[in-house]
């Protein structure tokens, strides 16, 4: 970074940026989850908004300090050094190359509306449902990944997801890691994957969303 060593960073140089994104046709729910990452990188500025040759891996260590998916902290480090990608150049900048690792629109939920579907499961009853929909969010994986969260390595507290051909490490806090092995336990479910069929196989993911679907709906 030390071409933009000592650089003010301001709030329309974001806007700027993400510009880029809605001319090539990024949809409004995406440009939101990418302006919400760097506007928390950027309030972890120094009070001058002067960037410094550290100033990225310092907001890294302190997301890293949170109770957040690996998965997800990857993804937010990479959005911000897109951002200071295009600030070395702005005129030579393209939206295309090394394209970001952007969430699906479909997948893009608000804290306010997580926290309302949790709420919504547990009126309904429905407490496989909530326990689903409150792993993918706190762990930031996706419902095809979920039969591989497993009773052993819940005990542990950190599980081996596979994913895109290679297996990564995703932490598993609390509560929500004893909220599981109770949920287990009170299912007889000793070993293997947490959410099964009654026949013991793994949820299937087209069961996962019909569920949270229900939910959705209400």
């Amino acid at each position: 970074m030390s071409r933009l060593d000592k650089v003010q960073i301001a709030p329309e140089m974001i806007d700027e940026f993400l510009l880029l994104y809605a001319q090539e046709g990024r949809t409004e729910g995406t440009i939101r989850v990418l302006r919400d990452i760097l506007r928390t990188w950027y309030r972890s500025l120094p009070e001058d908004k002067l960037l410094t040759s550290d100033a990225l891996e310092v907001w890294e260590r302190h997301e890293r300090g949170k109770e957040i998916a690996e998965e997800t902290i990857r993804v937010r480090v990479q959005i911000v050094k897109r951002f200071l990608k295009y600030l070395e150049d702005p005129a030579s900048f393209s939206v295309r190359k090394g394209k970001i690792e952007e969430p699906a629109p479909e997948k893009i939920t608000s804290r306010e509306e997580y926290l309302l579907l949790l709420q919504t499961a547990k009126e309904m009853g429905y407490r496989r449902t909530y326990l689903l929909i409150k792993t993918i969010v706190s762990l930031g994986i996706r419902n095809t990944e979920l039969k591989h969260l497993s009773v052993e390595g819940l005990k542990k507290g950190t599980e081996w997801i596979p994913f895109s051909n290679s297996a990564r490490s995703v932490k598993v806090f609390e509560p929500l890691r004893t909220e599981l092995l109770e949920y287990a336990a009170e299912r007889g479910i000793q070993e293997g994957a947490i959410f099964v069929k009654k026949d013991g196989l793994p949820l299937p993911y087209n069961l996962i969303w019909r569920d949270i679907k229900k939910v959705c709906r209400r």
